[in-house]
């Protein structure tokens, strides 16, 4: 089976960058896939699919022991953007050669072809990081280069490509990017073969996702959920999940209320009411108004909107194998004090329609430590929070409570240990067996 590294070869066989891009024959996707998956048994490693579209699929290598490594294997069957060819696979794979360490890799010129490529026809920019590689490898290999992409882009789009490759004018290559993506989507249509094959295995995919999470953490205003979401999605990118977003409380498709009243004030001509800003963190900075019943079931009925047109990011991100990662959600008004008229079962009906967390975790510490800290609210009002918070943890079986009282780094590493085991917890190899206790390993 022929195959070659097609960028990020440096330091392989013993090291690698993130994940390892291999090119293949597209009808040897199983068999390479089963390659790997003998290579891991005999390392003790486990091999995971994580994605799997037309003619390309990754294979997570998970290591074994307590602390886990994560390599993604990418396997590409064609050099693709979307379903239309950026390369002509066949050239990189007929010249390919072994580098000094004696591992195959593509024609430099080939290579520089499919990075430049598959970053003009997604962006108008081409990355300042590749873009001394991509000058290297132009000027060393201009055979492979119009080999590549010649056919696809015609001779002359492809020879001023190329010289501006050659003399490292990014300007005049970004400047080309509209005709780029103009030649490579003439080459097939969406209708053929390739394009309903594509549209049908994203689909698939999207409906029926492998690896993904969806965790909101809950606690009172002045708690850290921010700070400790903003670090476990951090430390957790790339280790497995691919891509990590970040929410503070809705999806934002909608815009807030006080943003369409000041619209309409000036529709309507009258002066808008400047809001009153506290600075987070200071006294009474939380929410400490009531709202009465019928005001606070049309802020929450209009927010369920925004939560409930979330289901469409919701499942594109977990196709797309990511974490998503809230530090509030629509749990909130089951807590904050301005929504504490509103009735408990009018909450629960609207929980029905909107997308369900994978975790949620409740952040528990001393309100005095809390309010200490950061006196955005009343200890009292602390304390009534976090045991509302807790009555409604427990009656979740998706729900945990951990305690944060050990401080930001020993709370970051226990919520990133439970969030790490709902990806683990859909790899078969890594679940215990009913009635034992979970074993690192």
């Amino acid at each position: 089976m022929p195959w070659a590294v097609l960028r990020g070869a440096e330091g392989l066989p013993n090291e690698t960058r993130y994940d390892i891009d291999l090119l293949i024959d597209p009808k040897d996707l199983d068999r390479v896939e089963g390659v790997l998956r003998r290579a891991a048994r005999l390392v003790g490693w486990t091999i995971v699919p994580i994605v799997d579209k037309d003619r390309y699929r990754c294979c997570l290598a998970i290591s074994p022991g307590p602390t886990r490594c994560y390599l993604p294997v990418d396997l590409f069957g064609g050099c693709l953007h979307r379903f239309y060819p950026i390369a002509r696979s066949e050239v990189g794979l007929q010249k390919r050669h072994r580098n000094e360490a004696g591992v195959w890799v593509v024609p430099e010129g080939f290579g520089a072809a499919v990075s430049l490529l598959k970053e003009l026809t997604r962006h108008p920019r081409y990355k300042e990081n590749s873009r001394e590689e991509t000058r290297s490898g132009v000027q060393k290999d201009a055979v492979s280069f119009r080999e590549a992409v010649g056919d696809i882009l015609g001779e002359d789009l492809c020879e001023d490509l190329l010289r501006c490759c050659q003399d490292g004018d990014w300007d005049g290559v970004e400047a080309l990017a509209p005709r780029i993506r103009e030649s490579v989507e003439a080459t097939v249509s969406p209708f053929s073969g390739d394009g309903i094959r594509f549209f049908f295995s994203t689909l698939r995919h999207t409906l029926s996702p492998t690896m993904h999470a969806f965790v909101v953490l809950l606690g009172p205003d002045g708690s850290g959920k921010s700070t400790i979401a903003d670090q476990v999605a951090e430390e957790l990118y790339q280790k497995p999940y691919k891509i990590c977003r970040r929410f503070e409380y809705q999806f934002r498709i909608l815009p807030e209320m006080k943003q369409i009243k000041a619209r309409l004030a000036r529709l309507l001509g009258r002066p808008v009411k400047p809001v009153e800003v506290v600075e987070p963190g200071t006294r009474g900075s939380g929410m400490n108004r009531d709202h009465p019943p019928l005001v606070g079931m049309f802020y929450v009925t209009y927010y369920a909107l925004d939560f409930f047109l979330g289901h469409l990011l919701v499942k594109k991100l977990r196709g797309q194998g990511a974490l998503l990662m809230f530090a509030r959600y629509f749990y909130d008004y089951h807590y904050q004090r301005g929504y504490q008229r509103v009735p408990r079962w009018y909450l629960r009906l609207l929980e029905l329609f909107l997308p369900k967390p994978d975790l949620v975790i409740a952040l528990e510490r001393d309100p005095q430590a809390i309010y200490d800290g950061k006196p955005e609210l009343e200890v009292a009002e602390i304390a009534r929070q976090q045991e509302r918070i807790r009555q409604l943890v427990e009656k979740r079986s998706h729900g945990l409570i951990v305690d944060a009282s050990g401080g930001i780094e020993a709370t970051v590493r226990e919520v990133r240990e439970k969030v790490e085991q709902v990806f683990l917890n859909r790899v078969p190899e890594f679940v215990p067996p009913r009635g034992k206790e979970n074993q690192e390993g």
